[in-house]
């Protein structure tokens, strides 16, 4: 796939470097993608690979940053030139404003084999003699821009089943010829007792046990594109060891996370995973959900983010809801229609349009019961509390 990257903090070269890319070139605007800081920057290049990135030189080093830092631009270069970075880009530009302070890092400028040019606010006459650069570049990878290569896949299935749409999912995969090198991780459950999903502490200890796994799956593959898919349970699992983790530089490796019938409380933190990670997350909903209703009514630390979403924006679109009429195992009927036709484009990392709920408003006796699972909520520590008072008074 044909991408560009476009690194500058001036709100206005990078409207108008994208508007002489699409009048000049055979590109589309959703295929040239922005950012305004290091760290989003890096973030960026960790996962995907680009055609062509155009980097300015002096930059803030973070979205809050108030100062630019001069060598905001080559601490990217060199991040670019390490040993252990993911992915390479084609061609890179480098631009700047400031002529004394790209003067001042020449030399290592030039030890890393990096041309820049001068760019002034309003000054774009440099883009005529770089845009030659930019078509030899998406040229290059024309013949190749249609497959999809090295990545992996990380699937983890609810609690008490047996996960056959793991198996299923990957057979979709396996069998789209677009995709040439994909390597799946299902993580597969022991047999636990149900009291272990209803008691906080117990179900720590099977977020650990998945987090160790988890973990170990990044590690093993450094230098692919990563996508999670959970259902149920899973997502719950999975989301909380996210949170656990603070090794940022280790997350930011994962692209996308697909997330289907979740347990999660509408209230979870899945803004802040978005913020520092930069990961795309994908909530499938089914707005028929029963089992839903009674984890939110009963089961502490546990909601419906499968079945209304989760509270909050959107993330600056990198949280998206899309909500389907049906149960808790909608996602896998009809022989994987909802995979193959929602979530393969998603694991493919190509574009696509913003996702549309696809439902009918539930019925009235529906609405009722959602009613009533958060009337139920409300208490569900005081029911905790008494079974425990009670198991104990029988014990003692």
């Amino acid at each position: 796939m044909k991408k560009i990257l476009i690194i500058d903090d001036s709100k206005i070269r990078r409207s108008r470097i994208t508007d002489y890319l699409k009048e000049n070139l055979d590109i589309k605007e959703v295929d040239i993608q922005t950012s305004s800081n290091v760290s989003d920057a890096i973030a960026k290049l960790r996962k995907i690979h680009y055609s062509v990135v155009f980097i300015d030189l002096v930059l803030p080093e973070k979205s809050d940053s108030l100062q630019k830092s001069p060598n905001g631009g080559l601490k990217i270069l060199k991040r670019i030139n390490s040993k252990k970075f993911p992915t390479v880009p084609t061609r890179i530009i480098g631009i700047t404003s400031e002529r004394e302070k790209a003067k001042f890092f020449e030399d290592e400028i030039d030890s890393i084999g990096f041309k820049i040019y001068y760019a002034a606010e309003h000054d774009f006459s440099w883009l005529s003699p770089v845009i030659k650069q930019v078509n030899h570049a998406l040229k290059a990878e024309s013949s190749s821009s249609s497959r999809v290569t090295e990545f992996s896949i990380f699937t983890i299935h609810g609690i008490n089943t047996y996960g056959a749409w793991q198996e299923k999912l990957e057979g979709l995969i396996r069998s789209d010829e677009e995709i040439i090198d994909f390597e799946p991780s299902h993580y597969k459950y022991p047999k636990y007792a149900p009291v272990k999903y209803f008691f906080p502490l117990l179900r720590r200890r099977i977020v650990k046990d998945v987090s160790e796994q988890f973990f170990n799956w990044i590690e093993e593959n450094p230098n692919k594109r990563l996508v999670c898919v959970a259902h149920s349970f899973g997502t719950y699992a999975l989301m909380n060891s996210l949170i656990d983790n603070l090794d940022r530089d280790l997350l930011s490796r994962i692209d996308s996370i697909i997330l289907s019938g979740s347990v999660l409380k509408q209230n979870f933190p899945v803004h802040k995973i978005i913020k520092e990670h930069n990961i795309s997350v994908y909530n499938e909903c089914g707005n028929q959900d029963v089992p839903l209703l009674f984890t939110n009514a009963l089961v502490v630390g546990t909601g419906m983010a499968g079945r209304r979403g989760f509270n909050g924006l959107t993330s600056q679109g990198k949280l998206y809801t899309r909500i389907y009429t049906g149960g808790h195992g909608v996602y896998f009927q009809q022989d994987g229609k909802i995979m193959k036709d929602n979530w393969l484009p998603i694991i493919k990392g190509l574009n696509f349009e913003p996702l549309i709920s696809v439902y009918m408003e539930p019925s009235s006796v529906f609405k009722f019961f959602e009613q009533m699972s958060g009337i139920v909520s409300r208490f569900k520590w005081v029911l905790y509390l008494g079974f425990i008072y009670s198991l104990f008074a029988w014990l003692f």
